[in-house]
């Protein structure tokens, strides 16, 4: 059909083909980044052809998702999903998938801090200390001690020092991270510590520090049911902020991955970014969305430089799925492409976000974009 060659050659153009020659993408790159472009318009077969078209015409020529399933059930699922959806970046077609190591690290801590919501960082910091005590008196010992049996002998002294219930699962959960094997990733560790701004120096190791402030960073702090309706209300909405939060710093991991698959050697030769196909098909899948727009504030600040390698991301979505930004014509989509600038203020959705159509490609308005607003 016209609407997806048409949407071939932008999406071709975007990913900077043929490599070694200008292209709309090789601008954007520069620019910081293309937009994300969101197509309406089209029913849910239509969609799913779209997007697996587009995934075969690209799969093992570059990192690209399998688009399976809308992102409709939350940031950490949707992404833990897509994480493990992309294939392609070297070696045999197919076989080589993308690392997210800061992404699976932030992961780690959030699906952590979800079943100890009541711990509070001053008993874990207290629990720790305890801990580190501990196993000086082992320094000079053998490190091939299992890991399982030095748990089952921290037990008793911290449970006698009154450490018990949630604290010694967080300091088991705190030992396996800490000294286990594969340790965590050094960059991953080090991009969070730079991402939450901890500090150096004082009782604890950087490496300890990082991760003590990675999980209480996650930890839920839902309102208390006993506080009166104003509290609770006024408890909530810091919540809510919080969750948003914490789930565009997830995010923000996943694209630091991304650019880091992509170093100085590869930007100079030009290697074509991953390319995201997604589907939002609900309000849920709106708000993830939204949150991706978001996170790319986050990343820059992280990553403190303006050439960062974003991935193409084409999304399909009824019309009905929660959007405020005006769809335009499909056909005045190159023209806009070729004038694109990321804005620094504004909406997310205004910066980074072009809508279009694919009914009524005729003469009509500019589709919304970050430099029009809403």
């Amino acid at each position: 059909m016209e609407y997806e060659r048409l949407l071939a050659r932008i999406i071709s153009g975007l990913l900077m083909e043929p490599r070694h020659r200008r292209s709309v993408g090789s601008r954007l790159r520069r620019k910081g980044g293309p937009p994300v472009i969101e197509v309406v318009g089209l029913d849910r077969t239509q969609q799913n052809d779209l997007l697996w078209k587009l995934r075969q015409t690209y799969s093992g020529r570059l990192p690209v998702n399998v688009p399976e399933v809308p992102v409709d059930k939350g940031v950490a699922e949707s992404f833990w999903y897509l994480s493990t959806r992309m294939s392609g970046l070297n070696g045999p077609p197919g076989r080589r998938r993308p690392a997210f190591p800061r992404f699976h690290l932030g992961l780690l801590a959030h699906t952590w801090a979800a079943d100890h919501a009541d711990l509070g960082l001053d008993r874990l910091q207290h629990a720790h200390r305890a801990l580190v005590r501990h196993l000086g008196s082992r320094e000079q010992e053998e490190e091939a001690v299992g890991r399982e049996q030095l748990l089952r002998e921290l037990e008793p002294p911290l449970s006698a020092g009154g450490m018990v219930g949630a604290v010694l699962a967080v300091l088991s959960t705190v030992v396996r991270f800490l000294t286990g094997r594969p340790r965590p990733d050094r960059v991953a560790l080090r991009w969070w510590g730079r991402a939450l701004r901890v500090p150096k120096g004082g009782a604890f190791s950087n490496r300890e520090a990082i991760a003590i402030r990675l999980f209480y960073f996650f930890r839920p702090r839902p309102p208390r049911p006993d506080d009166p309706d104003e509290v609770r209300a006024e408890a909530a909405r810091q919540e809510a902020s919080r969750v948003a939060n914490r789930n565009e710093y997830l995010i923000a991991a996943f694209l630091a991955d991304i650019d880091a698959q992509y170093g100085l050697l590869r930007r100079l030769n030009r290697n074509q970014p991953p390319l995201m196909l997604l589907q939002v098909h609900h309000a849920e899948g709106r708000a993830v969305l939204d949150t991706y727009l978001a996170a790319h504030r986050t990343l820059r600040r992280v990553v403190g430089r303006r050439t960062i390698t974003h991935p193409v991301v084409l999304v399909v979505s009824d019309d009905d799925a929660g959007a405020r930004l005006a769809a335009a014509p499909l056909d005045e989509l190159e023209s806009v492409l070729d004038t694109w600038a990321l804005r620094l203020e504004g909406d997310a959705r205004e910066r980074r976000l072009v809508r279009v159509t694919v009914r009524g490609t005729a003469a009509g308005s500019r589709p919304a974009t970050s430099e029009e607003g809403q």
